[in-house]
């Protein structure tokens, strides 16, 4: 009796590890999955904004304003999802930190 309790007991710890282990790869995947997308409206806005940076004497008003009208909008949408991708940083890892804590 007591081999099989202990044995129970080994299945047991192996199956919590690696439930742990999946829980842990899909809680990275998500988030990995939303830094991406953040840092591609990232670099969304650095594009829009290659225009200001151009070392021009004679530049447009008109693309100017153009481009810093697009500049601005892209780092609007970056600013929303990097605070979107902390959001949910930050509530993957209070989910950690909860399952982590015993009962």
């Amino acid at each position: 009796l007591m081999a099989r309790v202990e044995d129970a007991s080994q299945r047991l710890a192996a199956f919590q590890k690696e439930t742990a282990v999946r829980e842990a790869a899909s809680m990275l995947h998500e988030v990995t999955q939303k830094v991406v997308d953040a840092e591609a409206k990232v670099q969304k806005t650095i594009e829009a904004a290659e225009p200001l940076l151009a070392d021009q004497t004679e530049v447009e008003v008109e693309r100017i304003k153009v481009a810093t009208q697009l500049t601005l909008d892209a780092e609007k949408t970056a600013a929303l999802a990097c605070a979107d991708t902390r959001k949910v940083l930050m509530t993957k890892l209070k989910e950690g930190k909860a399952r982590d804590t015993p009962s």
